[in-house]
């Protein structure tokens, strides 16, 4: 028996017509095993717009934590400066006092 010429209609394997083909012989395990590999080729499909979906919604999240650590980073530098002025200004005040002290 001659090999049966298959006509495409959809991407889905099971949307093909083989002409004088029987409704067992369209479904048969080639027909199954199409399927099979179009569902799997949908799910990874699937799967690696998914991945990708996660990788923007992690860079997102690494990039707001860099901005926030840059912002903290910031904060911290400047509370030093402060610290630093602040201990200035008090050395400056305990030297008056120590002058004003041995003046007395």
């Amino acid at each position: 028996m001659p090999p049966k010429k298959a006509i495409f209609l959809s991407n889905s394997s099971s949307e093909y017509f083989y002409a004088g083909a029987s409704e067992a012989d369209i479904h048969g395990p080639e027909s199954r095993i199409n399927d099979m590999i179009a569902n799997i080729s949908g799910e990874f499909i699937l799967a690696q717009n998914k991945f990708y979906e996660t990788e923007t919604m992690l860079n997102t999240q690494i990039q707001h934590l860099a901005e926030h650590i840059n912002i903290v980073e910031q904060q911290t530098w400047d509370q030093q400066k402060t610290i630093w002025s602040l201990e200035s200004e008090l050395a400056k005040e305990r030297q008056k006092s120590s002058e004003n002290a041995e003046s007395l």
